[in-house]
Order: C-alpha cells, then sequence, then structure tokens
C-alpha cells in the first residue's frame, strides 16, 4: 500500500559552518516539530522566507504555495548560503507560531495560513530584519591599516617632539654664548675668553674693563676673538 514517502539518506552539501548553525536551530524544542502539523519525524525541511521547519508531508504543500509564499530547502542535503541562514535565525517556529496567532491566522488551513495578510506582514519583518543585519558596519582591514597608520604617526610625533626638545635646548645654550661673547667685547680691546669660565667670573672681568684703564699699554687696536 501507499504509506510514507522513503527518507533519502542525509547527503549534506552544506559547509560546516552552515550544518552547525542549521543543527543548534533545530535542537529548539519548538523547531524540532513541523509548524504545520506538529510531527517530529523528518523535520528537516525549512522555508527561508518564513524562517521555520516543517517535515517532508508538509514540505511538499509548501512547494505547491509558490517560492513568493515558502521558498523550500532541505536542511540536510541543500546547500544554505548566509543571508538564507540569516532568515532561520531571525525566524523560528516558536516566534512565527505566537505572530500568525496573535493575528488570529495560524488556524487557518496551510494555504490561506501561508498566503494570509499575516504571514505576509512576517515575511516582510523577517526581510527587514536580516537587511539591518546585512547593512551593519562591519569591521574592514582599511580601518585597521588606518588605526596602525595612527598609531605610527602617533609614534613619529613623539620622536618628533624629542628632537624638538633637542634642538631647542642646543639653540638655547647657542644663544647664551652669544650673549656672553657680546658682553665680554670691550671697544678697542682684544680680549682672550675662555667660554667654559663661570659667569661670575665673567661679570668680575666686565667690571674691571669697566674702570678707568690703569695704563695705556693695553690699549690696542683689534677684535674680540672668542674661543668656543
Amino acid at each position: 500500500g501507499q504509506g510514507r514517502p522513503r527518507i533519502q539518506p542525509r547527503m549534506s552539501s552544506c559547509t560546516p559552518e552552515a550544518k552547525k548553525i542549521l543543527s543548534d536551530l533545530m535542537s529548539e524544542k519548538a523547531n524540532q516539530r513541523c509548524i504545520d502539523c506538529g510531527s517530529k519525524l523528518s523535520v528537516d525541511w525549512a522555508s527561508v522566507n518564513l524562517g521555520v521547519f516543517f517535515c517532508i508531508d508538509c514540505s511538499g504543500k509548501h512547494r505547491g504555495l509558490g517560492v513568493h509564499l515558502s521558498f523550500v530547502r532541505s536542511v540536510t542535503m541543500d546547500k544554505w548560503d548566509d543571508r538564507q541562514l540569516a532568515f532561520m535565525k531571525a525566524g523560528g517556529n516558536k516566534a512565527c507560531k505566537a505572530f500568525l496567532k496573535e493575528n488570529d491566522s495560524y488556524d487557518l488551513p496551510l494555504a490561506q495560513r501561508w498566503s494570509s495578510k499575516a504571514a505576509q506582514k512576517w515575511r516582510d519583518q523577517l526581510k527587514k530584519a536580516v537587511d539591518k543585519l546585512e547593512k551593519r558596519p562591519r569591521r574592514s582591514k582599511k580601518v585597521e591599516t588606518s588605526e596602525s597608520e595612527e598609531e605610527s604617526e602617533e609614534e613619529t610625533s613623539d620622536s618628533g617632539s624629542e628632537l624638538t626638545v633637542t634642538v631647542t635646548v642646543a639653540s638655547k645654550k647657542k644663544d647664551q654664548a652669544k650673549k656672553a661673547a657680546k658682553r665680554s667685547t670691550v671697544s678697542t680691546n682684544l680680549i682672550d675668553w675662555d667660554v667654559a669660565e663661570s659667569k661670575e667670573e665673567l661679570d668680575d672681568f666686565l667690571q674691571s674693563e669697566s674702570a678707568p684703564s690703569q695704563s695705556s699699554d693695553k690699549v690696542s687696536a683689534g677684535m674680540t676673538r672668542v674661543e668656543v
């Protein structure tokens, strides 16, 4: 006699990542029962745009609705892309059933249930949720590269600051040397001055030179020479 269709071997073409996601979803209690008839047998079929799981018997009925109402995929034999998996994660039998009950559409016959306004609202709601996830900005290599460049710029800036300080100190020392040389200048005198001598000795020297000259043989024409 005619019995249930023979279950096909579970020859999955899913990637390991997809298989794990689907396995985790199907481990939820509500997803272990067919969304339509409540059967626990062969609940390894799903509707992508509805985000629900159902049995092999009801899968044939869903295929008859058209892909615009129910896009049927095998959990074990079909390939799944990221967007399709996102629909399943956003949906679920429990959430869908509760939504349809709130809108008085769950108790309708299968064909009327999935072609109802409530079902269309549910499909639209899932699509918006998935679209929103896909538009979420992701951390790209370009961003990471920019951050690395910013860190490099900060390091360069720090090094530049150290160089600036060093140059500034050297510049100040040079200015001090120039001032010392200027103060050591005595008109018409040739002065040999060791810049290593202290400021106090320089001041004493200037005071002594500013006093009236004791002897005329100290005065001679020339220029001040500063040994550096």
